[in-house]
């Protein structure tokens, strides 16, 4: 039992107890606030441009501005060490080099940075000698994996591989070198007309892809850096461009004029597009207008709608950009098959492929233009771009452009080195989709392409004549993929239907009215490949079904006027017939007539029927069987002759005698007169008769007397 007189000391010992526990916990405390400030947080860094292409002299300097960004941490005692990594021989070694897996350490410079501050974002200057990293001899030629990696007290907290590139002593001579740039809008249906849709709207947008590669050609035009530039143009993106920068109407029809910011927008990216073509050094492919599904359309029996179309988009490149495109190289959307090869083949030299449809791959080396068997036995050139060098060009990855820049300097090394003068050797790139390029990666891929030495930038045209093609003979090998994503057979079927209702619109239609060309147009749009998608499979039947509609709108609106019967009162005379054209359009059309009762001295005429109103012409025809009622057929046609837009018969009768009833007539009227002639004579004079009539009469005398003679003798 604890007394009252030891209550205090007691209490005394219990609070020194808490004041021991007391000082432990914030003694804690402060360490682990003080462990969490010592923790290591990774910065961010980035390549903001690099000079790393030596020639191996001792002076030589590999330089980089790094973009470090410390984030929300001071950092201090700040270390960036600059590794060169064992030489790479192939792409292969290259590629994983770049993703982290390097085989080993060459060379390793460090250098002593200032302090970051919270936040701070810095673009850190650096430059490391060659000698430094002990590759100041020419013999060393090769690509060597390059790695900043950044340390903080001893940690690594930020890292970038690029590469550098040592040239040999003796270089090898450059290889051609072209770039493919696909310009067209993939991304949207086609559009037909003036109204700006949401799909065009979108294209126009401020960051639309279209609009940062404008931007790209812009800055490219500028600086004169586009040698070796190809730009693959779709006549459709460029036509709907002029018709909206021109002004256009919204769905809801508010009228835009040229001064909106998306004409204006539409504008200058023609206006950059047309001058960037006036260098000597650019040049222009054209695609299907569309793209179009142009191996579809061959094998459903359309293989001239698939040469329309080619045809039709060189020469909106043509119009449009003031430059006509390199005409005999033709550039397929997804591929082709052996018989629109044969189809597209008498009007192209060579065809633009990727890799990917051809059955036999290139060697080693990858050899940009090679030959293909044609089934006649023939042969045409295939350009193929190199796949892996394109990829760097178009990879997601978020490295910045420098860095991107530095993979491609770090590949077209590579495919230099290991060409050993070869004169099949080339590097061809190609990229697809507006969006496959970043902002700015256009103009910085031009500049890297021209400012290397060991690539000789031109045109594609340039590089398929000078490169010797391939020994090796490649087959074509039209992916499942494709074959199986084309425009069916049926809606082919339609499209063909269509077509052909679009003669006789030709036809019917003066030639001051666009109707015929704004459903040709659409036609034309309707064979691209967005159309192959369910979800716009609609979209595309629909415009081919406005156009069988509208023949049939234009078809229907013509009648011809019934009539009661016409009476001719002579063998020949003019038959009137009456048409009516309800629609708002003047038709041109062809009128036929026939009647097996009347011949016709031109049975057919062609005129034009006013809008909305009625026309009266006349057929100058002769009764063949006058006196009679007699129908008379009439057609009206399109001027072709291909559509009958109407027919009728007309009730015709001719009031004039026949000629054998008049003649009969006549004849009998003469024997009638004659006989009654003679019987008025023979009245006039006694005792005159006939010859006949004397000799009978005298006979009859004789006999009498003679008998009464003999009785009485």
């Amino acid at each position: 039992m604890i007394t009252r007189t030891r209550w205090p000391a007691v209490t005394a010992v219990i609070a020194l107890i808490a004041f021991v526990l007391l000082d432990i916990a914030l003694v804690g405390s402060a360490r682990q606030a003080h462990a969490q400030d010592d923790e290591v947080v990774d910065a961010d860094m980035a390549l903001a441009s690099i000079e790393a292409v030596l020639s191996g002299e001792e002076d030589d300097v590999v330089e980089a501005v790094l973009e470090i960004d410390s984030g929300p941490q001071a950092r201090s005692d700040l270390r960036l060490v600059t590794t060169v990594h064992t030489r790479v021989d192939d792409p292969a070694e290259m590629d994983a080099a770049l993703l982290g897996d390097t085989r080993g350490v060459y060379s390793s410079v460090s250098t002593q940075l200032d302090d970051l501050a919270s936040g701070e974002l810095r673009l850190q200057a650096i430059q490391v000698g060659a000698e430094e990293l002990d590759l100041d001899d020419p013999g060393l030629a090769g690509v060597y994996p390059l790695e900043f990696r950044l340390f903080q007290r001893g940690d690594a907290v930020a890292s970038i591989t690029t590469a550098v590139v040592v040239v040999p002593e003796d270089p090898p001579d450059p290889l051609p070198a072209s770039m493919v740039v696909s310009v067209a809008a993939e991304d949207t249906v086609p559009l037909t007309g003036d109204v700006l849709t949401s799909d065009m709207a979108a294209l126009l947008a401020p960051d639309s892809a279209l609009v940062a590669l404008a931007r790209d050609l812009d800055g490219t035009d500028a600086d004169g850096s586009a040698a070796g530039l190809t730009l693959a143009l779709d006549g459709r993106t460029l036509s709907d461009l002029s018709t909206i920068a021109d002004g256009y109407a919204l769905p809801d029809g508010q009228l835009r004029d040229p001064g909106d910011r998306r004409a204006r927008r539409a504008a200058t990216i023609l206006d950059r597009l047309a001058g960037l073509l006036q260098r000597p050094d650019v040049s222009s492919l054209s695609l299907p207008y569309g793209p179009a599904d142009v191996v579809a359309l061959v094998r459903g029996g359309e293989a001239d709608e698939a040469i329309r179309l080619f045809d039709t988009g060189r020469q909106a490149v043509r119009q449009l950009t003031g430059r006509p495109p390199l005409d005999d190289i033709v550039v397929p959307p997804d591929g082709l098959d052996a018989d629109t090869v044969a189809a597209l083949g008498p009007s192209a030299d060579a065809f633009l492929l990727e890799e990917r449809y051809l059955a036999l791959a290139g060697a080693d080396m990858p050899q940009p233009v090679r030959r293909l068997r044609t089934a006649d036995g023939g042969e045409v050139r295939i350009l193929v771009a190199d796949e892996s060098l394109s990829s760097v060009l178009g990879d997601p990855r978020d490295e910045g452009v420098a860095a991107t820049m530095q993979r491609l300097t770090a590949a077209t090394a590579l495919r230099w080195l290991g060409a050993e003068g070869a004169d099949e050797a080339a590097v061809l790139l190609q990229v697809d989709g507006l969006g496959a390029l970043p902002s700015g990666m256009l103009t910085a891929a031009t500049d890297t392409i021209a400012a290397l030495p060991w690539l000789r930038p031109m045109s594609l045209g340039t590089l398929a004549d000078v490169v010797e093609p391939s020994d090796r003979v490649v087959r074509l090998a039209y992916p499942p993929s494709s074959r199986a994503a084309e425009l069916d057979a049926e809606y082919i079927e339609a499209l063909g239907a269509a077509r052909s209702a679009l003669v006789p619109i030709r036809a019917l239609l003066p030639d001051s009215d666009d109707m015929a060309t704004t459903f040709g147009r659409s036609l034309l749009a309707a064979a691209a490949l967005p159309y192959r998608s369910l979800d716009e499979r609609a979209a595309g039947l629909s415009r081919i079904e406005d156009t069988i509609g509208a023949l049939d709108g234009l078809a229907g609106a013509v009648s011809v006027v019934e009539a009661p019967p016409v009476t001719l009162t002579s063998t020949t005379g003019e038959i009137p017939i009456s048409l009516v054209n309800s629609a708002d359009q003047a038709l041109d059309v062809r009128v036929r007539v026939g009647s097996t009762g009347f011949e016709f001295d031109e049975p057919i005429t062609q005129l034009t029927l006013p809008p909305n109103a009625t026309q009266t012409l006349t057929f100058r025809a002769t009764a063949l069987n006058p006196g009679g009622l007699s129908g008379v057929g009439v057609a009206v046609e399109d001027p072709t002759g291909r559509v009958l837009l109407v027919s009728s018969t007309i009730a015709v009768r001719s009031t004039a005698f026949p000629v054998v009833a008049l003649v009969a007539t006549i004849g009998a009227a003469l024997f009638l007169a004659v006989w009654g002639l003679r019987q008025t004579r023979r009245r006039r004079v006694p005792g005159a008769g006939s010859a006949d009539e004397r000799v009978d009469g005298q006979a009859d005398d004789q006999d009498g007397h003679g008998g009464l003679r003999e009785v009485g003798g």
